[in-house]
């Protein structure tokens, strides 16, 4: 079914429109929200046009569902002590994709990050599929888990395919703006990831995606970020998952930490990825290209990657344990392109390309040799502050 035959309904005649998207306030109305979106089940489909702002906790939201606020000053705000994703799909699942044709057109959506947990006990089977940290007990030599931590993310989606978010504005995520796992066809246009409370260190990334992963657009986003603005990690968590055929152009960084993660652990690989325009200030690492965690028998794979088209300025240096870093690189790479790269240090240890071999997390500081294939660099300026020479090509090898 196409969006523009889903049924239309005005999301004003359910409930009040007595929130703010900026400052919150209002009476709770998830319950007439859900029942809303559960007429999607009914109907076959939904499109649900918001005309105001109203206060909500954790919705789920059903294949074949459109949402669309009329403006910026439309959407939702999360209720204080929420604790869990504003959205999900309501049947996520890691092995099978259940959930098709879920759009956000529009509007804003405030995570209200101070009034929200960083993790939260869930032991819901829904919640039991992204970064958990199970507790529990030994039992026979057996661990078994009794209870399970969960990361407090924006949106959470697992097992979704022909997913579109355009002309959203997101505010104050608690931990990851918007996290997917398991997924095919995503497309994100002209989103902005605002972060006006930032906190130290408390995981506030942007678009976070876990494998498996294929075919994923990214037009026009920009922002903030307390952590990775952009993640692919396609086997992060499950150690063998692929994420391929990504193209992400225009991304413009406000200040964020760090810039652009790609993440290739173990045996799951990242493949075919063009990232183009990016511009902006970042504080500490402006490309992060490596498997982060140390793997006795595999380091990623990285194949075919081009990141071109770049005009980047590094300031306020956040992370002590590394020096500024426009690129690192690790890892098993076949094959890497950079073309046109211009960067700015306003540090004057700043590296530009640090190649070679890396550091797993950093907690253990451990040098990991790396096996680099084919590396390009078509065209590539760097300066320090004040016209000061900076450090262009760190070759590590210890």
């Amino acid at each position: 079914m196409q969006n523009d035959v889903f049924k239309k309904v005005h999301l004003g005649d359910y409930v009040n429109f007595d929130s703010n998207v900026r400052t919150g306030g209002g009476k709770s109305q998830t319950e007439k929200i859900q029942s809303v979106l559960d007429k999607a089940l009914e109907w076959g489909g939904l499109h649900l046009i918001v005309e105001g702002a109203v206060c909500t906790g954790a919705l789920k939201i059903h294949s074949n569902t459109t949402i669309e606020c009329v403006n910026s000053d439309c959407g939702f705000f999360l209720e204080d002590d929420t604790n869990l994703a504003m959205f999900r799909n309501a049947n996520p699942s890691l092995e099978e994709i259940k959930n098709y044709n879920i759009s956000f057109l529009g509007g804003t959506y405030n995570f209200n990050c101070l009034n929200q947990t960083h993790n939260t006990m869930c032991d819901h089977p829904n919640y039991k599929n992204i970064m958990p940290v199970y507790k529990g007990s030994s039992v026979n030599g057996e661990f078994v888990p009794n209870e399970m931590d969960t990361w407090v993310f924006g949106f959470y989606f697992a097992g979704v395919e022909n997913f579109k978010i355009k002309n959203v504005t997101t505010v104050d995520q608690r931990t990851f703006t918007m996290t997917f796992v398991n997924w095919k066809h995503v497309y994100i246009e002209n989103l902005h990831i605002d972060l006006p409370n930032l906190m130290y260190a408390q995981n506030q990334d942007g678009l976070h995606f876990f494998g498996p992963g294929k075919f994923l657009t990214i037009k026009n986003i920009r922002g903030c970020t307390g952590d990775d603005f952009i993640a692919l990690a396609p086997d992060e968590v499950d150690l063998v998952s692929d994420i391929t055929d990504v193209v992400i152009d225009g991304v413009q960084l406000e200040d964020s930490d760090q810039g652009i993660r790609m993440l290739s652990r173990s045996k799951g690989k990242l493949e075919r990825v063009v990232v183009s325009n990016v511009t902006g200030t970042y504080k500490s690492f402006g490309f992060f290209i490596n498997p982060w965690f140390h793997d006795e028998n595999t380091q990623g794979n990285y194949n075919n990657i081009t990141i071109e088209n770049v005009d980047l300025e590094q300031k306020g240096h956040k992370y002590d344990y590394t020096n500024p870093l426009l690129f690192r690189l690790g890892g098993n790479i076949s094959n890497i392109t950079f073309k046109n790269i211009k960067n700015r240090f306003n540090d004057k240890n700043g590296v530009a390309f640090q190649i070679g071999g890396f550091y797993d997390a950093a907690s253990t500081k451990k040098y990991i040799p790396s096996k680099i294939n084919t590396l390009v660099i078509d065209g590539a300026f760097c300066t320090g502050a004040d016209g000061e020479k900076q450090k262009f090509i760190e070759n590590k090898t210890d």
